[in-house]
């Protein structure tokens, strides 16, 4: 055989053994965006222009690195923990309402344009995505609508599954689903083998779900760690309201305990912690009408539940106050860890993000508590 048909049949093989390969990665691909429009794919993208991390910093650093470009981050404990753990200072320079930058996006020149639907219409989006196509850039619209879930596993399976398959990366999100099921379950099983106690009227300040700035704001329970805990606690703002917030005075909760019952527990989500102060340091006495301010049960709960991993975490937390006796055996703030640790990539980048949560909770506060604890009055 000669040179030349050596080289020939060398090259053959090289082409075909490219093909397998390619196909063996599953591209290309179509996948389908939160409101079922389609892109086409004929690898895994390498230049990302993306609105956030978070859901590309679960599947791995490999898919982080593809980003070229995203949001400013903000001063959340987790935002800065992610550009620690993946280094992304020099992409995170984007600044203001993403949809609104279609020339400084095309000029990065991307080969995707992932984006959250936060603050955006359908005309809104429909514009954008019109405009992108025409520069030949397709676009992936995620949800941030949070009160479209009621746990961690539906938010990842909403958001992160279909995020995956953009990069191949399905492994890693069922991965990630199945921790989440398995700690649901194993949170069920040891609530369900200790005595249930009487059901807990609770109070959560801020609100139950997307937190506000208000102590004397609440709503009723969408995708919070309440939502876990059907058969222990029952949010009185069920009982109040149907509207999704309601801001209301002190008298609002004073009637609720002369007509309704007790209120026993009031959780102050740490968005409104400083609304919270102020209104202590006015007048202590319009809060110690209240039960849970007379027996000293009030708790101060991080705000990170939109996390995914969180809102089973925060399940934990809470359960390990209001049913102590099932988990006195268990390390919650080692589960929380743990599951950040998974989440992130390594137990390092967990421990990076448990800090800086419970370091920014303390710097707020200035109670000594990691995630979640008793609000000492004294100190507020």
């Amino acid at each position: 055989m000669n040179r030349k048909k050596i080289i020939i049949i060398t090259l053959i093989i090289l082409l075909l053994t490219i093909g397998i390969t390619s196909a063996q990665e599953g591209y290309p691909r179509t996948v389908k965006d939160f409101y079922g429009n389609e892109i086409v794919l004929d690898k895994a993208p390498e230049r990302v222009v993306t609105s956030g991390l978070e859901y590309l910093a679960y599947l791995g650093k490999d898919v982080v690195d593809r980003v070229i470009w995203s949001s400013k981050s903000s001063d959340s404990p987790t935002d800065m923990a992610i550009t620690e753990i993946f280094g992304t200072e020099d992409i995170c320079t984007m600044e203001g309402s993403m949809i609104t930058m279609v020339e400084q996006i095309i000029a990065k020149k991307p080969d995707l344009v992932l984006i959250g639907d936060s603050k955006t219409s359908e005309e809104d989006r429909a514009e954008f995505r019109e405009k992108m196509n025409a520069a030949g850039i397709p676009v992936y619209f995620y949800t941030c609508q949070s009160n479209l879930f009621s746990n961690s596993k539906e938010c990842l399976e909403v958001n992160l599954l279909p995020i995956s398959e953009i990069f191949a990366k399905e492994d890693r999100a069922h991965y990630l689903i199945d921790l989440i099921d398995e700690g649901t379950k194993n949170l069920e099983t040891m609530l369900q083998k200790s005595d249930i106690p009487e059901t807990k009227n609770v109070y959560v300040a801020g609100g139950a779900g997307k937190s506000r700035p208000n102590f004397l704001g609440s709503s009723p329970a969408t995708y919070h760690p309440l939502l876990y805990l059907d058969d222990y606690v029952h949010n009185i703002m069920y009982d109040i309201t149907d509207e999704e917030y309601l801001t209301m005075e002190f008298e609002k909760l004073y009637q609720y305990e002369e007509e309704e019952g007790k209120i026993d527990v009031i959780f102050i989500s740490l968005g409104c912690w400083d609304n919270f102060k102020e209104l202590w340091h006015k007048d202590p006495n319009k809060f110690n009408v209240l039960t849970p301010f007379k027996t000293g049960e009030v708790y101060v709960v991080t705000d990170w539940f939109p996390r995914a991993y969180m809102c089973l975490g925060g399940a934990y937390l809470l359960a390990s106050n209001l049913n102590p006796e099932a988990l006195e055996d268990f390390d919650v703030n080692n589960y929380v860890r743990t599951l950040m640790n998974e989440f992130y990539g390594d137990e390092q980048a967990g421990g990076i993000v448990y800090n800086k949560v419970v370091e920014y909770l303390q710097d707020k506060t200035g109670q000594d508590i990691q995630l979640f604890g008793k609000v000492n009055l004294a100190k507020v």
